[in-house]
């Protein structure tokens, strides 16, 4: 289904189930089929909701300069079609709206499971990531030159292999499909890159967290995760965090099994 959210419409898949209701949130470039290994095994358990963000595949946009607020916007207004509190699950940029939405509207939120949001941000003031966050900036700006030139697929590409999810990802870790829908979603990322806030979630904001949140991280990871999140969950002591073994940051695709027990474990605790 489409759901009109003002200025755009928002692709909606909706499975019915029983118990708490779920809501996955994907990440930059991608869609809502990044997270259907895990929303697939969870539907019948619980009633299960995943959407294209604004200006991702069957969702549309308005032809202005986007924002993260528009994002937590568009899930609230999934949240208010649900119509009841849902747990939210998010990945990447993904990740960082469910966080601001729990935090900004934890009425409708029971809980939040997020993976490996890119709190980059945490790493200025930190001398020793210096290089790391200038390295991963950089990759940043070249991307978007080459997409703002004409050039999608090659900027995709660096910014797999070189920022999000690590050397050679592009080629081994998604397949065909995966690749094209990154490569048509390329003017969104763009417009998500120009916008000053897109990463601008603070520890101090996660420590004033009402709900129960937890940050999955995977040991494989690109190494501007973990620094970035330590930094973060160290000034939010109450924000859980669980490490997938051998995942990176692509584990809704490769380690969806771990994650939907990791999903499972939090839900179940919330009746503790």
């Amino acid at each position: 289904m489409l759901l009109d959210v003002g200025d755009s419409l928002l692709y909606i898949r909706d499975i019915p189930g029983t118990g708490v209701p779920i809501v996955f949130v994907h990440g930059s470039w991608d869609d809502h089929r990044s997270w259907s290994a895990c929303a697939d095994q969870l539907a019948g358990h619980h009633r299960v909701v995943s959407y294209d963000r604004r200006g991702h595949t069957a969702s549309t946009a308005p032809d202005r300069q986007g924002s993260i607020a528009d994002d937590v916007a568009d899930l609230v207004a999934v949240l208010d079609h649900i119509g009841v509190p849902a747990v939210l699950v998010g990945h990447s940029y993904g990740a960082t709206v469910c966080l601001l939405t729990a935090l900004d509207h934890p009425a409708l939120v029971v809980g939040a499971v997020v993976h490996e949001p890119p709190l980059f941000a945490t790493l200025k003031g930190h001398p020793q990531y210096g290089p790391l966050l200038e390295s991963v900036g950089a990759s940043m700006t070249e991307a978007a030159r080459l997409i703002e030139g004409g050039r999608a697929e090659e900027g995709a590409e660096l910014f797999v292999n070189e920022v999000a999810f690590g050397p050679g990802a592009w080629a081994n870790t998604f397949d065909g499909n995966h690749r094209s829908t990154m490569i048509s979603n390329a003017a969104t990322w763009l417009d998500q890159y120009r916008d000053p806030n897109r990463l601008a979630l603070s520890p101090a904001r996660l420590a004033d967290a009402t709900r129960p949140l937890l940050i999955t991280r995977g040991t494989a990871s690109p190494p501007i995760y973990g620094p970035s999140l330590d930094i973060a969950l160290a000034g939010a002591p109450r924000v859980a965090s669980t490490f997938i073994n051998g995942a990176g940051h692509a584990a809704p695709l490769t380690h969806s099994d771990d994650l939907v027990r990791a999903i499972t474990a939090f839900i179940n605790g919330l009746d503790d």
